[in-house]
């Protein structure tokens, strides 16, 4: 199969959702939009949900990639930490002003599986810089998966696309770092 055609097909498919919402998302468009037939999109997707999982899982990929360039960069533990909330929170500013947070909340409804999978994986990021600050002794000891988990869940207003898309950038920002700083001062080392 060709890659490139796969790709053609996948932006179609991204361009109707991020334009029309997920619900409006039909193979025979997308065939006629890319004037071929809807035999064709079925060679590289085997349904309408394999084509919604695949735009979502796109938009997901970025999203961690976020997360991840900041785990992974220069700084303290407690830099890094507060890093990934506002970079979080910048990220979903921008879907919301392209308009990509409708696929986010694509994922939400149309593909559980994958959103589940999404956020382990983040908890996988927070997790793994949690254990790197436990390590090195700037954090008390903790467990760092359960500590993950509930960091996830309070990060909820800076994640979820509904609750972004109806905050001010700025209080969106400055609520990401104050969650960061009561996170740290409840895990951070006193001396």
């Amino acid at each position: 199969m060709d890659d490139a055609v796969r790709q053609q097909i996948l932006d179609a498919a991204e361009a109707v959702v991020l334009r029309d919402g997920h619900d409006r998302l039909r193979i025979t468009a997308i065939a006629r939009q890319l004037g071929m037939s809807h035999a064709n999109i079925y060679r590289y997707f085997e349904n309408r949900q394999a084509l919604v999982e695949a735009v979502a899982a796109k938009h997901l990929r970025r999203s961690l990639q976020v997360v991840r360039d900041v785990v992974e960069g220069p700084g303290s533990v407690a830099e890094r930490l507060e890093g990934c909330f506002v970079a979080m929170a910048q990220h979903k500013l921008s879907q919301v002003a392209d308009g990509s947070h409708q696929v986010a909340a694509m994922v939400l409804e149309a593909a559980p599986p994958l959103a589940a999978q999404h956020f382990q994986q983040q908890h996988a990021q927070i997790v793994r810089l949690l254990a790197e600050g436990v390590a090195d002794g700037g954090l008390r000891t903790l467990d760092p998966d359960a500590v993950a988990a509930t960091v996830i869940d309070a990060a909820t207003a800076i994640y979820h696309p509904g609750l972004v898309a109806r905050s001010d950038p700025s209080t969106l920002l400055a609520r990401a770092r104050a969650l960061a700083r009561l996170l740290l001062q409840g895990l951070e080392q006193k001396t």
